[in-house]
């Protein structure tokens, strides 16, 4: 008989008037491969009798019969035995629906990463008269945000790896309550943890259960999960939490030892207080005088002991806010508190990454791909720090959120935050290197290596600069040639991600004080055509078919702006389509721009296409969500790129991708990535565009032949390799 996939496992404790109903809810499911595991702890009511009923109905059930040792040591015995891949938790007073293992295991087995699925759940009292529905947060990054405070996830409704499980030490004895919190916490680390969003587990509250009964006590030992889990995401700090009640080990120096005790006594006092006021102004100005010692990291092992001696959960909270405050030397710390108590997993090296300028498109691209593909390198942690748009979705244990405030989304708040805020988190968490990918260095401290990536050509560019009138962009764009050139001269590690980026800089910035390195940006799968399937493509035909396409088209996807040339396009257009008429040959094509726009350019486009009563050949989309682009891309009959301002030419990387013929414009880097898989033109010469739409519209045997050198040409661009090379270059730093 095969292995089960899924292990189910139920604790019973004097369940008879629940246990029928839990019993029949998980016989009723639709996916069937499953083992039932039951442990009767110790029932003294009718509950053995119906288990051995039903074991005898079910050769699926495995039943375990054993003296009263409590609900988390009988999951652990329970799950001991179990065979499955997966374990899910069922409750005796709980009701899953018949859906619940199928959707959950669907959700689970379509990603490799994927640990642990739970789901909304319905609030019954005893009589089954529904009380509360619960919907739950269905997004990781929302999950992974409230696990840092309390549990998101319903006990029973969960399915989880066994792996995952077995690699984290499983349930702990010491959590006699929430014992399920503080699993989902490290199992956490582990993976992509998930909610189903639909209510697949029926819960049936009674007064005398645990969840009322016992409040108190759970509260008591949420907090703790609650701590422990902080503890180990920001400081790597893991305590366990069965030499909670240990003494304190102190250092042998009598002078400390005496010290501690005295504010040890003094918070002893503070509690107290605490416990009979509330967290009043007096409790936390003398919370603060009890807690204070001169040495941040005595002060931060000081405060952790602090919450697990007492047990505090008034105490818990004022300390976990003011530790964000206070990065301790981890090492030194449980050295002189925790000789025996700490298992420390302290990073060699830290990486901070300022991303705040990555607020669209490229910029993001570049972080989240740097993010994915983070190596396996047990001694470095990462912290980011990234505007809210930036949709971090990997779950590296190594890789950490850290919260900015809003205000940073104004460029000149940021910029004082960057030189005023920035260096003190530097410092405050021991960072080695900081990682500025939008071009801009940030203040460091001393003895913080620097590392930033080239991005923006633009305002080393004088001939497009001039392209813009005198004005506000004009004048920022000469400040950010100023503050980009400073930073480049300063920094240890400056990232070109073109050889011809590197070219103009060597040129106009000689005299560098650290090492740089050339890696081009990479090319997402999604953007790959591949033996004729494009990713989700299902999905965007149906977002696209509303936006009325022409079956034949030919797209330039860019910012509408002054170095992209649209005006000349539309010129070449025009031309192109003279061209058809004189001979007879008006073919279906249309024209389609994509993008976003510079107003007084946009203005000027609109004004040349309706002088040349064009309006019917050129279409307008404006800007399609980055997601949507690809089958844009891959549906066109030709794909160009006219830009004369590039460093990294993602655009051109993208339509290479689709698998269509690609006509770009000449200038550089543009040739340096396109090599010979690529048309090129003067795009200020719309003459040689509307002979080359001329060339490629009337001969499907070279568009097929140049799309397919494009495609090659696309696989050398691979943003794994990239994150790898970027990866490796600021290693080499320390």
């Amino acid at each position: 008989m095969p292995s089960p996939l899924l292990s189910v496992v139920m604790s019973v404790y004097n369940g008879e008037n629940d246990l029928r109903g839990s019993i029949e809810s998980i016989f009723s499911q639709t996916y069937s491969n499953f083992e039932f595991i039951i442990i009767n702890d110790g029932s003294t009511d009718d509950s053995a009798k119906i288990l051995k009923e039903y074991a005898q109905q079910d050769q699926r059930i495995v039943l375990i019969q054993q003296e009263n040792i409590g609900l988390t040591r009988s999951l652990i015995k329970g799950i001991q035995l179990a065979k499955g891949k997966y374990i899910a938790r069922q409750d005796v007073d709980d009701l899953s629906i018949p859906e619940r293992f199928e959707k959950q295991l669907e959700w689970l087995e379509a990603h490799p990463q994927r640990v642990l699925c739970g789901s909304s759940a319905c609030i019954f009292d005893k009589e089954h008269n529904a009380s509360q529905d619960f919907a739950v947060s269905t997004e990781e990054q929302v999950l992974q945000k409230i696990l840092c405070h309390r549990n998101p996830f319903f006990h029973s409704s969960v399915i989880f790896s066994r792996a995952a499980y077995e690699k984290v030490g499983g349930y702990r004895p010491y959590f006699k309550y929430t014992q399920d919190y503080d699993l989902w916490c490290r199992v956490s680390q582990e993976g992509i943890i998930g909610n189903r969003s639909e209510y697949l587990i029926k819960r049936v509250l009674h007064k005398g259960g645990i969840s009322v009964q016992r409040l108190q006590m759970q509260i008591h030992y949420a907090a703790v999960a609650s701590t422990l889990f902080y503890a180990l995401r920001a400081y790597q700090i893991e305590i366990n939490p069965a030499s909670l009640n240990e003494n304190l080990h102190f250092h042998s120096d009598s002078t400390i030892n005496k010290r501690l005790q005295q504010y040890y006594h003094a918070a002893l006092n503070s509690y107290k207080l605490v416990n009979k006021q509330g967290l009043e102004s007096s409790s936390l100005e003398l919370l603060k005088q009890s807690f204070y010692l001169e040495n941040r990291e005595k002060r931060i092992a000081f405060w952790l002991y602090a919450i697990f001696r007492e047990q505090s959960y008034p105490i818990s909270k004022y300390i976990l806010s003011t530790i964000q405050s206070c990065k301790a030397s981890k090492q030194k710390a449980s050295a002189l508190f925790f000789p025996s108590q700490i298992n420390l997993r302290t990073p060699g090296n830290t990486i901070l990454i300022n991303g705040l300028s990555a607020r669209q498109g490229g910029g993001q691209t570049y972080l989240l791909n740097l993010l994915q593909f983070f190596p396996k390198q047990d001694d470095v942690h990462v912290i980011v720090l990234a505007p809210e748009s930036l949709k971090i979705s990997t779950s590296h244990p190594n890789i950490q959120r850290m919260p900015i405030p809003k205000e940073t989304e104004n460029p000149f708040f940021r910029i004082f935050w960057e030189n005023w805020r920035l260096p003190q988190i530097l410092r405050q968490h021991n960072v080695n290197i900081l990682f500025c990918p939008g071009g801009m260095l940030s203040t460091a401290p001393k003895g913080c290596k620097t590392a930033v990536t080239f991005q923006n050509m633009l305002p080393f560019l004088p001939r497009e600069r001039r392209r813009y009138p005198w004005g506000y962009i004009r004048f920022r764009l000469w400040l950010l040639k100023f503050l980009q050139g400073r930073s480049f001269q300063k920094t240890d590690l400056l990232i070109y991600i073109s050889q011809y980026a590197k070219n103009i800089i060597d040129q106009a910035i000689p005299e560098k004080k650290g090492t740089s390195v050339v890696i081009p940006h990479g090319l997402s799968d999604q953007f790959r055509f591949n033996n004729g399937i494009a990713g989700n493509t299902a999905q965007q035909n149906n977002h696209l078919s509303s936006a009325s396409l022409p079956q034949e088209y030919v797209l330039y996807v860019s910012i509408i702006d002054v170095y992209k040339a649209q005006i000349e396009v539309v010129q070449a257009w025009q031309m192109f389509q003279q061209y058809r008429r004189n001979a007879s040959c008006h073919g279906p094509e249309k024209l389609i721009f994509v993008g976003p726009h510079y107003p007084p350019y946009m203005d000027k486009l609109k004004k040349l296409i309706a002088s040349l009563d064009l309006e019917e050949e050129i279409i307008i989309l404006g800007k399609v969500p980055y997601e949507k682009l690809p089958i844009l891309y891959q549906q066109a009959k030709i794909n160009i790129f006219a830009s004369s301002c590039e460093n990294c030419p993602n655009i051109l990387l993208e339509a290479l991708g689709a698998g269509k013929p690609v006509l770009s414009s000449h200038y550089p880097p543009m040739p340096e990535f396109g090599e010979d898989a690529v048309e090129y033109f003067d795009p200020y010469d719309p003459q040689s565009l509307a002979d080359l739409l001329l060339k490629y519209t009337n001969s499907p045997s070279l568009r097929k032949e140049l799309g397919q050198k494009a495609l090659k040409q696309s696989h050398k661009f691979q943003w794994e390799q990239t994150a790898q090379r970027t990866w490796d270059a600021l290693f080499q730093l320390v």
